[in-house]
């Protein structure tokens, strides 16, 4: 149990850097097409970049799902609980852990639908300023489910055992 904890507590790390690296990509991504925009009307050989609105539109969809993973891992999603506080003890222990197993239903038929649109996309062409094959950009929906039901399996486990401290 430990193991796995450690493990889910390094994975979410992991996690939160990518949303951090890629929403200060964003960021950038977007100043720069602002400032290329703008310096075309006065600099003749300043041209819009092609490429940082899709760039920013694919990271958007990447930093939603991976942050989504992260959110899941420190409870800050949205719960309803006044149901929940009214339960005894074992009620409570037996609602949350039913959650994390409905959860995990979600996650792998979700899972399931994402790789079939992945494996979809293999026939699909690259995605044009960026030259990126789209399998790549929609590879985020089966892989954060992943993460997700694992995450959900360890809380699964800290409900069962009652050890929640942080790693």
């Amino acid at each position: 149990m430990r193991v796995l904890r450690k493990i889910s507590f390094g994975v979410d790390k992991v996690c939160s850097a990518l949303v951090v690296i890629m929403i200060s990509i964003m960021l950038l991504a977007t100043s720069a097409q602002i400032i290329w925009r703008v310096g075309s009307g006065f600099i003749p050989w300043m041209r819009p970049l092609s490429w940082s609105e899709e760039l920013t539109r694919f990271l958007l969809v990447w930093s939603t799902f991976v942050g989504a993973t992260c959110a899941y891992r420190h409870g800050s999603n949205i719960a309803i609980t006044a149901a929940q506080a009214l339960l005894p003890e074992g009620g409570k222990k037996a609602a949350g852990v039913l959650v994390h197993v409905i959860c995990m239903v979600v996650f792998a038929a979700v899972f399931v639908y994402g790789f079939q649109f992945c494996q979809r996309q293999v026939r699909t062409t690259d995605a044009l300023p960026i030259n990126l094959p789209m399998k790549f950009i929609y590879a985020c929906i089966p892989g954060s489910m992943v993460i997700l039901a694992f995450h959900a399996l360890v809380m699964v486990l800290e409900e069962l055992t009652g050890q929640k401290e942080a790693v």
